[in-house]
């Protein structure tokens, strides 16, 4: 059937181009001919009209046979492997794939992340799986993200208010996103905290004081990440100076404190936004020791250590924590 469709083809091309040359060479010879009439070269009008009528069908024969010689360059395999490797080559960029519209980068993802045919027909709702890995796969960097995410925490017994509290001083590195540093919002699902200072340390040397405020989750200034968290019941928030947005990125240190209860305290941490490299360390002071280590979530390659004594907890992870990654330590008295 290809052979045929090519024999029609290549035969149409040969009868454009005799027609082509047909109506070239009556033009030509018609122009010839009006040339050696005297009395068609004598009225005005009627040297106006050979003159068309002659140009034209020398532009019809000249275009017939241009038309004829690009269907068969057109035509060629060779031709058609050169115009699919470009049109490859330019869909595949990065440039391209970035100026695409977010329902038709929804629609690229599906067809390269789309269960097989065979595994579609044996468990349909694979569909639904993917669906949702892909709408996931669009959102993870919809939001700002943080790096070298180091805490070192030290639980106690407070003597005046008769209960275990931890104290906690992070740092981390946060970056600029959408040409501007996002306010910084820390959930708190144990309304009984204190706010410590917060410092900003630039690139450039500068440091800078910071502080952080206690709002209900709801407030405007809040990011819709840490809304829609159920575990959450305040969020401690910190606006971002005008004099670090021109920064690409800064590091963080801030220090929180804890309340527990009186004989025990549930220490847990919960990613909000994506995180590369986490250092957790918990001590224990005396009369206290971690009774156990929980983690949940999407959490990827990251380990644990817990010293024989049960006074000190170790979590370190070199890769990225996802959203959802969630560490549970439990102190309480011996």
């Amino acid at each position: 059937m290809t052979k045929i469709k090519e024999m029609i083809n290549h035969a149409s091309i040969r009868n454009m181009i005799f027609v082509g040359v047909v109506l070239l060479l009556v033009g030509i010879i018609l122009d010839q001919l009006s040339d050696s009439a005297v009395w068609l070269n004598t009225v005005p009008i009627l040297i106006t009209i050979k003159y068309i009528v002659v140009q034209f069908i020398i532009g019809i024969g000249i275009a017939i046979i241009i038309s004829a010689i690009f269907s068969w360059i057109i035509g060629t395999e060779s031709f058609l492997e050169f115009i699919d490797e470009k049109i490859l080559k330019k869909m595949s960029s990065p440039e391209y794939v970035e100026n695409l519209s977010d329902e038709a980068k929804k629609q690229l993802l599906k067809e390269v992340m789309k269960p097989g045919v065979e595994v579609s027909n044996i468990y349909t709702p694979t569909n639904s799986y993917f669906e949702n890995q892909i709408q996931k796969s669009l959102k993870m960097f919809k939001n700002s993200f943080r790096s070298d995410l180091s805490m070192k925490c030290k639980s106690f017994f407070n003597e005046t208010s008769g209960k275990v509290e931890t104290i906690s001083s992070v740092t981390y590195k946060t970056y600029r996103f959408e040409g501007k540093h996002e306010s910084i919002c820390i959930g708190v699902e144990n309304e009984n905290v204190k706010l410590g200072e917060a410092t900003i340390y630039l690139e450039k040397g500068g440091i800078h004081k910071v502080s952080f405020e206690l709002v209900d989750k709801e407030d405007d200034r809040v990011s819709d990440a840490f809304k829609k968290e159920d575990s959450i019941k305040k969020v401690a928030i910190c606006m971002m100076p005008e004099l670090v947005q021109n920064e690409d990125s800064f590091l963080i240190k801030r220090v929180i404190t804890e309340e527990g209860e009186d004989h025990w305290h549930h220490f847990s941490y919960r990613a909000i936004m994506p995180i590369h490299g986490l250092n957790l360390t918990l001590e224990c002071e005396e009369g206290l020791i971690i009774k156990d280590v929980l983690t949940y979530g999407r959490n990827g390659v990251f380990g644990v250590e817990l010293s024989e004594d049960k006074k000190e907890v170790e979590v370190i992870s070199a890769n990225w924590i996802e959203p959802g990654f969630g560490l549970s330590i439990i102190i309480a008295k011996k």
